[in-house]
């Protein structure tokens, strides 16, 4: 066979993942495309070139065994991202018609239960997984509140704005979200986020008011009760194989609510220290993971006065705070890791805003197996590694609404964070203008909503939160 030969078949194996329904994604693929792309344009088209090219690329690849895996997708996953993602943002908001999934897409009657399937698990291993870990996220939508259809609509509108983003565009796809909701949702809410989630098979839309953390995913009836349930979208048998493999593979579980975000390099990063923790020392039986600092998106219901049209206009995409906690734990990103043979019963109990503290102050016998407690719980230090909205949809109204001369820093900065809001979770500058807009719109039947939902079953309970709700909604 001669040379030119050898190398078109070289090049034709290469490529062939591009062309037999599986894509690759990985940076050095996408390298090699656009250099022989170039290499035609320029109408150097010698075959041994590009053959070298991809040499070049397959030695990289080896080199770069510190990495995770790729993640594999299908070519029409691929092809439904990118139809979805290819219109270029705009400054202008979209009307909330737009932002609403077409009534003529949603028939209450069509969305049934994915069906149950049995996986068998006779031959199963962990070396039949591709993933190097079991890693579920966690998320919470109008549990015991299906009734309050204003409250529903408007959190919906949150979830789409910033946390839907964040976690379609994490880094890895390798990990299962599980979002539990009211299993008596509004028909029309639901259907909505069906339509929102369907295309992502690891992305399950659950019918429970099942609501803990960490859930007894490892040795409880969670990994059960969640397969017998009811499961709107998502890849039953992804799902059923990964409950199978949870004693196999060390277990990672995220929490994140359905109104607040991750940075999109935050599942990774939180993967790859774990196993390097756990495949480092065989005494590492435990870990947990807390956000270090955060952003605050506010609503604005009113601008403050004196602001120029510059002002006025980076007043509509709303305020942001930012937050340094040192020695604290906010809900989105807290996470904790098993090791393989780890029963969940070591993890230390209590919610999160005193695990940075219980686990410090931990007896040795008691600790993830480090010599010092403080070890086992590890604080990320990403510029942002979480997103929170505050709004009056909020349970807990702490903090809601920016005032004064804290609200007009935060106009004086916006430019800064509306960047940060597209590198750091790719939420959209347009996308908060419509959110912003959308509160102020409907405030007195969300407030009012979210005044019946106090104090139901998982909520808040506080009477400031109700105090504040009532004075939004005047006399």
């Amino acid at each position: 066979m001669g040379t030119s030969t050898r190398t078109n078949t070289t090049i034709r194996e290469s490529l062939s993942d591009l062309t037999s329904g599986t894509i690759i994604i990985n940076r050095q693929y996408l390298i090699a495309v656009v250099a022989i792309i170039c290499l035609t344009v320029m109408q150097i088209q010698t075959s041994s070139q590009i053959a070298q090219i991809l040499t070049v690329v397959r030695k990289e690849r080896e080199d770069d065994a510190p990495r995770l895996q790729p993640t594999f997708v299908t070519v029409s996953q691929v092809k439904a991202n990118q139809t979805r993602e290819q219109a270029a943002p705009t400054e202008s908001a979209p009307s909330e018609e737009a932002r609403t999934v077409s009534k003529k897409t949603l028939t209450v009657t069509s969305i049934e239960p994915v069906p149950v399937v049995s996986v068998s698990i006779q031959n199963l291993t962990s070396s039949t997984w591709e993933w190097p870990a079991i890693h579920i996220i966690g998320t919470r939508f109008m549990q015991d509140q299906g009734s309050l259809v204003a409250l529903a609509r408007a959190r919906l509108e949150l979830f789409k704005t910033f946390c839907l983003p964040t976690l379609k565009h994490q880094t890895s796809q390798r990990f299962l979200w599980i979002i539990r909701t009211d299993p008596n949702l509004n028909a029309t809410v639901r259907d909505e986020m069906v339509v929102l989630l369907k295309d992502y098979p690891n992305f399950y839309l659950v019918a429970s008011n099942k609501n803990a953390f960490p859930t007894e995913y490892r040795d409880g009836n969670d990994a059960q009760d969640l397969l017998d349930g009811e499961i709107f979208t998502g890849d039953r048998q992804l799902l059923t194989t990964a409950m199978a493999l949870r004693h196999e593979l060390p277990l990672l579980e995220t929490r994140v609510d359905a109104d607040d975000g991750l940075n999109v390099g935050f599942i990774e990063q939180v993967q790859t220290q774990t196993l390097v923790e756990f495949q480092s020392s065989t005494k590492v039986k435990w870990l947990y993971y807390c956000s270090r600092q955060h952003i605050e998106w506010h609503w604005i219901q009113r601008a403050p006065e004196g602001l120029d049209q510059k002002g006025q206009k980076l007043a509509s995409h709303g305020s942001f705070k930012p937050n340094l906690r040192k020695d604290f734990c906010i809900t989105p990103g807290i996470t904790y890791g098993l090791a393989v043979g780890s029963p969940q019963k070591l993890l230390p109990k209590g919610g999160h805003h005193h695990i940075a503290r219980d686990i410090k102050n931990l007896r040795k016998r008691n600790a993830c197996g480090y010599n010092k407690a403080s070890r086992c719980l590890i604080f990320l230090n990403n510029t942002y590694d979480a997103i929170r909205s505050r709004t009056p949809t909020s349970a807990g109204m702490r903090g809601v609404g920016l005032q004064g001369k804290e609200l007009t820093e935060s106009i004086e900065q916006a430019y800064g964070h509306l960047t940060a809001m597209k590198e750091n979770f790719h939420i959209q500058r347009e996308d908060l203008i419509a959110m912003n807009r959308y509160v102020s719109k409907h405030l007195k039947e969300l407030a009012e909503d979210n005044l019946k939902g106090q104090c139901t079953q998982g909520h808040s309970c506080k009477g400031s939160s109700k105090e504040q709700l009532q004075k939004l909604l005047g006399p």
